[in-house]
């Protein structure tokens, strides 16, 4: 006889937040380094209430069921361009009703950072909100892709 586990039920990001008011989880990809490795960092994230402002970083969820961490670039009337720190053109523009939640914080080791933190805030100063940054991006993909082709 072969004993098998009752299937895991897993809730979705939606009701968690739904249920428990906020959602913990890692990240996956590289497009919001530097502020966010590849599985490295636990993030925690609350429903967003009313508009997301600018430079906010809000889950979205796209129209293909895929979700996306990335930030608020420009407020539209009706939604969004949301961008990753570590990409150089924004998102398609993104719905009101497709953000879900928006980073409250998160965690690198034991250690929470929330938004509110000094050092979050010299992060947005120094990365986000400093132009020289798209100069940089731009530079690293000219260089990847002429290294690619050796």
């Amino acid at each position: 006889m072969v004993e098998t586990n009752p299937p895991v039920q897993t809730r979705t990001i939606e009701e968690e937040l739904a249920e428990q008011g906020v959602y913990y989880g890692t990240t996956h990809g590289d497009s919001m380094e530097p502020l966010l490795h590849d599985r490295r960092q636990t993030i925690v994230l609350k429903p967003l209430v009313g508009r997301a402002k600018k430079h906010e970083v809000v889950l979205v969820k796209r129209d293909d069921g895929h979700y996306v961490l990335h930030r608020v670039v420009k407020v539209l009337s009706d939604g969004y361009l949301t961008r990753g720190d570590n990409r150089f053109h924004s998102d398609a523009p993104v719905r009101e009703e497709q953000v879900l939640a928006r980073l409250d914080g998160y965690y690198r080791g034991t250690t929470f950072v929330p938004i509110e933190a000094a050092k979050y805030r010299a992060y947005l100063a120094f990365w986000v909100k400093n132009p020289c940054r798209f100069l940089y991006l731009a530079a690293r993909g000219g260089f990847r892709r002429v290294f690619k082709k050796k």
